[in-house]
């Protein structure tokens, strides 16, 4: 009896022990500077990379990007400008990227608008199959915010991961 006491002790306070190890953070905190030296902070998900205006994935793998002029003066009033926008096609778009639809995302008192188009996917040398854009807007601070994810589905796989980085977006 003496030899079992002895062992639910130890257990017990190597289960205490382990519980009162700090854990360990999932999300880390970055700073994108834009090209007119505005600062943009937010966090990202430990396993992500931000490099320029590129984030990365553990593997390498573009998760998403700060559009070119990311805050601008807005030449869009809301979501449904910035869609028609999208639904014609930018200028610079190659090989007819096709609009798939769109949703609307408020986080934070935030309106986020977001389109998905299927457009060709740039492997670093050349168009090598299609992929998926999630291009999101919103009205922050009285610019125009774009940042764009992509994904080889319709449907972004890390959905939880995408809403808490623009949900922590603020500007400096």
């Amino acid at each position: 009896m003496k030899w079992f006491l002895a062992f639910l002790f130890c257990c017990t306070m190597a289960t205490q022990a382990v519980g009162q190890q700090p854990a360990l953070p999932i999300t880390k905190t970055e700073v994108f500077v834009d090209e007119n030296g505005q600062r943009i902070r937010f966090t990202l998900p430990v396993r992500w990379q931000l490099a320029g205006s590129t984030i990365t994935n553990k593997t390498g793998a573009k998760v998403a990007e700060f559009a070119p002029g990311t805050l601008a003066n807005c030449a869009h009033q809301n979501g449904a400008a910035y869609l028609r926008e999208l639904k014609a096609g930018y200028p610079d778009d190659m090989d007819n990227p096709r609009f798939v639809g769109s949703k609307t995302l408020v986080l934070n008192q935030t309106t986020w608008t977001e389109g998905i188009r299927n457009v060709p996917a740039w492997d670093g040398k050349a168009n090598t199959g299609r992929w998926y854009t999630h291009d999101f807007f919103a009205i922050i601070n009285k610019k125009c915010f774009l940042m764009t994810f992509y994904s080889l589905q319709p449907q972004l796989q890390n959905q939880a991961d995408v809403r808490r980085l623009l949900a922590s977006i603020r500007l400096e």
